[in-house]
């Protein structure tokens, strides 16, 4: 049986969206401040992100799969990792930082996704 939907649970689903909107909307100045080592909107969300997938895992499995969320996405830039460095005569660190911060943007976008899904699924199916 699953939990019983809470109102404060519409937060959960509504926070990303809010999230994104603002962050595009009225980061773009503070994204831009750090020359040498840029910010990107998909940086500025992975905390969110993580707190999220703690939450929403919490709620339908009554554990955090946040650990298995972590190891899955360090192993994506792992294998992101081995290869963009096979071409490669000299690592620079800020084009790997940038390109490695939306592989695990990207990761834990699918993960949380899935919480979603699920939780979807366990409520009204």
């Amino acid at each position: 049986m699953p939990n019983k939907f809470l109102i404060t649970e519409l937060l959960l689903y509504i926070l990303p969206f809010v999230l994104i909107y603002f962050g595009l909307r009225y980061g773009k100045f503070f994204l831009k401040r750090f020359k040498g080592l840029p910010l990107t909107i998909a940086i500025v969300l992975l905390p969110a992100w993580l707190g999220l997938i703690d939450s929403l895992s919490k709620l339908v499995f009554s554990f955090s799969l946040l650990p298995v969320s972590i190891y899955l996405t360090v192993f994506c830039l792992a294998v992101h990792l081995y290869k963009y460095i096979q071409g490669l005569a000299e690592f620079r660190l800020v084009p790997y930082y940038l390109a490695a911060s939306k592989v695990a943007f990207t990761a834990l976008s699918g993960f949380l996704l899935g919480l979603y899904l699920v939780r979807i699924y366990t409520y009204f199916i």
